[in-house]
């Protein structure tokens, strides 16, 4: 059990309330995990979106004078698109003002997802194939879930105590039905127009960047019409979300490789 510091709060007059229970609790909860490293990040928090006064406890708990002494660092974690929602100093968010800036993850390099696969299977006695290993770093490009979760399953689909290409489709299929229920689906909901799924719908049957004219030529033969004007609109649209990178002259790809699998594999 984590002894608590010496300091404690004063009680007010609303000592027994429920939410002054509910902090200490949280609080007495948030030491005994988080004693043994300095350094917590509170990971999704973008679920607790659907409940807003999680936000306000969670401030006034970690506004607690034995939280503040206790020499822990504590950081929010969210997906980007529902960053600014749950912290937004225009919309006067308590959190906004509580923890420092945003700061984005990027994705790793090659070399670190190499190394992060090597040593994170130390002492395991299980081996990935260097094609495998390979094959996660040009699926993931690097997005450290994605990265885990793939992982994760190739190391449960394990023979022998090896991974070989051979189990990857199954890996990769079971990473997908996971992914599509932790991000993809709300990807799709939070589409703005019919005309961002043809879009997208377009470039996951293709493994290579198109063109907007082939784009174009593609929503063309299919039975939905799409307009050159309806066309820009849609690329603007998923362009300036970073679901869609322009990477060349009027050229776009799926930002997300395991999306566009996701979308090509017909999961939506």
């Amino acid at each position: 059990m984590v002894k608590c510091p010496a300091r404690h709060e004063a009680w007010s007059s609303n000592a027994e309330s429920p939410t002054f229970s509910l902090r200490y609790k949280i609080r007495h909860l948030l030491l005994i995990i988080f004693a043994r490293k300095a350094n917590r990040p509170l990971d999704d928090f973008d679920n607790f979106a659907a409940v807003p006064e999680f936000a306000m406890l969670l401030k006034q708990t970690l506004s607690m004078e034995s939280l503040r002494t206790s020499g822990l660092l504590f950081g929010i974690s969210s997906a980007p698109a529902h960053w600014l929602q749950l912290t937004s100093l225009e919309r006067h968010h308590p959190l906004s003002r509580y923890f420092l800036s945003r700061v984005e993850l990027k994705p790793m390099a090659k070399e670190e997802v190499r190394h992060t696969i090597k040593t994170s299977l130390a002492g395991t006695g299980v081996a990935f194939s260097s094609e495998v290993v390979e094959r996660v770093v040009r699926t993931t490009r690097g997005h450290p879930f994605e990265m885990q979760l793939l992982c994760y399953h190739l190391f449960q689909f394990q023979l022998a105590r090896q991974v070989d290409v051979e189990v990857w489709d199954k890996a990769l299929q079971a990473t997908l039905s996971d992914l599509g229920v932790a991000r993809f689906e709300h990807w799709i909901k939070d589409s703005e127009s019919e005309d961002d799924m043809l879009v997208l719908k377009a470039l996951s049957v293709c493994d290579e960047p198109l063109s907007a004219r082939d784009i174009y030529r593609s929503l063309r033969t299919s039975s939905n019409k799409v307009s050159i004007r309806r066309l820009q609109i849609a690329l603007r649209s998923l362009s300036e979300r970073r679901v869609v990178d322009q990477i060349g002259n009027d050229v776009y790809e799926i930002t997300d490789r395991m999306f566009h699998a996701y979308l090509a594999a017909g999961r939506f």
